[in-house]
């Protein structure tokens, strides 16, 4: 089920800002369009040596991108293994993987795990950890990621996985029940034998 941007915002943004305050990092919110990331909105952290992020509106094709490999992890892996060889990767720093077969295994492990990682592989020096905001039946209809410079990064990086965790269960909470009153698994609900 795909979301817009228009109920994606308004449900991520607080969280955002929240997380965005007590951590000083940046973070965004992304969506799958056409094979890309499409960055819809970011909450720049406040420390004077900030990542300042993607910018909004563009959509970006490159598989170095956290955000962009946890999307791509969410699809079915014989159609993405098809996209990702049907032309050369496009890299960004010599730290962006090159192979598709190497790509692949990662996907698999973002699969795995729920979160993506870029360790300086979009940016040198950057480092930033994604993970899906998930839809009713468990599909990823977004992404959200924390960037920080890599050695604050690389500091911070279990609680930075932590936080952007519990960033996306809440901003899918906020989903679910801006949707209906009573919180989104009203089919759920529906279905359960009366108490």
């Amino acid at each position: 089920m795909q979301r817009s941007s228009s109920a994606l915002i308004p449900a991520a943004r607080p969280v955002m800002e929240t997380y965005v305050r007590r951590l000083g990092e940046t973070m965004c919110l992304g969506v799958f369009l056409r094979g890309c990331v499409l960055f819809i909105d970011k909450v720049v952290g406040d420390d004077t040596l900030s990542v300042i992020g993607p910018r909004l509106g563009a959509r970006y094709e490159a598989h170095a991108f956290a955000s962009r490999r946890l999307l791509l992890a969410d699809r079915p892996p014989a159609a993405t293994e098809q996209q990702l060889r049907a032309r050369p990767l496009r890299v960004r720093t010599t730290l962006a993987p090159v192979d598709v077969d190497d790509l692949m295994r990662q996907l698999e492990e973002i699969r795995r795990t729920g979160v993506s990682f870029d360790q300086g592989e979009t940016v040198q020096d950057v480092g930033c950890v994604a993970t899906g905001i998930r839809g009713p039946h468990g599909e990823v209809i977004a992404s959200l990621s924390i960037s920080a410079p890599m050695r604050r990064f690389a500091q911070h990086e279990p609680q930075l996985v932590v936080a952007v965790r519990g960033a996306a269960v809440q901003v899918a909470e906020r989903l679910r029940a801006s949707e209906h009153p009573a919180g989104w698994r009203v089919q759920d609900a529906a279905a359960a034998p009366p108490a």
